[in-house]
């Protein structure tokens, strides 16, 4: 058997918060270009700005996760 040390392998939490919190983004981004309406109603253009939001949030996230 080999001594595997847990500790030195696991992830800080701020990379699991950022994961997390990048999924659920991700899943949003999805369900508001999923549920948006028929073309020129309110319900379309509130959905694609949700869906706009959360990409961008997708993309300042991912970018401070690297760094």
């Amino acid at each position: 058997m080999s001594s595997y040390d847990h500790t030195t392998d696991r992830y800080t939490k701020p990379a699991i918060f950022f994961h997390w919190v990048i999924f659920l983004l991700v899943a949003l981004a999805y369900l508001a270009i999923e549920i948006r309406g028929p073309r020129g109603s309110d319900s379309r253009t509130f959905w694609t700005g949700v869906h706009f939001w959360a990409g961008t949030l997708v993309l300042g996230l991912s970018v401070l996760r690297v760094l």
